[in-house]
């Protein structure tokens, strides 16, 4: 497949490059790069990927909150919206092998497309993974490998040169299917009521907050639409790299210790975190650090309506609460980003919790 419409530029520096799989960085100043596609800026997702069904997820809506089940993706998580098209990029390029870093999620949603691109997958893992994403990536054929903590499993997986590096922190074309979200709540919104809501995403790496925040840059570029929607960045609590920046409001609800309960959100190493905080300026955004108790309650509230999912999603929906609560926000959209059921009957520690 030609991909002459597509390149590969730095929102640093300014540089420019051939698009390619294995360029996560600028090589003139280091900073991940972003992905530019001279057609429609979504027509890259919607035909040129591997396909198992990821995506057009469904959005509930109750009362104040707009739910959108990303926790529905065939592995079970919104990373097989970026895993889809790095792997197809991959794919065409002649890529054998890829290797990752995760803390369980992106790990396996590159497993998953890996198996059925035929490359094979290598992915450093913490010691302290959900048992249950663990034996799913070893299922679907990946080489998995326990490394530290989150941190040391992504140090690790940089310096393997057994395979392309496609860590989903840094890879534009993982940050590039991401953004699809946004062209989403588009059609399921409307352009009318976006100036009401507020979207509120949890933040680990980043991918999440970066892909939805392009994918409305690039809608407000083509005309499509006319208002651009609040971002706030939620952060668990000890891994909040991001109040480290000046200039946006940073705001604590019971953060007194390191987050047990986030596990997905326990990242200190912000590869994207300049273009976060340029997004969160840009969106008249904000971060909000949530510490477990709050979130746990989260937790069970958000079982309560029937939602299955995973920790993380409770920290922005802990957010959300509070805003309604002291009358900030009108509406909020929240992505509940991953399945509960790869955690809950593995994962003694974060049951125990609840």
């Amino acid at each position: 497949m030609n991909n002459q419409h597509l390149t590969l530029y730095c929102p640093k520096c300014g540089a420019e490059y051939t698009a390619s799989v294995k360029l996560p960085k600028c090589p003139k100043c280091g900073e991940p790069l972003l992905v530019r596609n001279k057609r429609h800026p979504f027509s890259i997702i919607q035909h040129e990927r591997i396909y198992l069904g990821e995506g057009n997820t469904p959005l509930v809506q109750k009362k104040n909150f707009f739910f959108k089940l990303e926790y529905l993706n065939p592995s079970g998580s919104f990373k097989d919206r970026g895993a889809a098209l790095a792997v197809s990029i991959a794919r065409q390029e002649g890529v054998e092998k890829i290797v990752e870093d995760s803390s369980g999620n992106a790990g396996l949603s590159y497993s998953l497309y890996g198996n059925a691109a035929r490359i094979r997958v290598k992915v450093y893992v913490p010691m302290d993974i959900p048992s249950g994403k663990y034996r799913l990536m070893r299922a679907l054929g990946a080489e998995v490998i326990k490394q530290g903590n989150r941190d040391e499993a992504h140090i690790a997986a940089l310096s393997d040169k057994d395979g392309v590096y496609v860590g989903h922190t840094i890879q534009p074309f993982f940050l590039e299917g991401i953004k699809s979200i946004a062209w989403e709540a588009v059609k399921e919104i409307g352009n009318d009521r976006l100036k009401e809501i507020t979207f509120l995403i949890p933040v680990a790496s980043g991918t999440l907050f970066l892909g939805i925040y392009k994918g409305f840059k690039d809608l407000m570029d083509q005309g499509v639409i006319d208002v651009f929607p609040r971002f706030i960045a939620v952060q668990a609590c000890g891994y909040s790299y991001l109040t480290r920046y000046s200039g946006i409001r940073i705001r604590n609800i019971l953060c007194h210790t390191l987050t047990k309960f986030g596990d997905a959100l326990r990242i200190t190493i912000g590869e994207r975190s300049t273009q976060i905080y340029n997004a969160l300026i840009e969106s008249h955004g904000e971060v909000i650090v949530i510490g477990d108790e709050p979130a746990i309650k989260a937790y069970r509230e958000l079982l309560s309506q029937g939602f299955i999912v995973e920790p993380s999603s409770a920290f922005a929906y802990a957010a959300a609460k509070e805003l309604l609560k002291e009358n900030e926000v009108t509406e909020v959209y929240i992505p509940l980003t991953g399945s509960g059921l790869k955690i809950l009957p593995t994962e003694p520690e974060i049951v125990n919790l609840m």
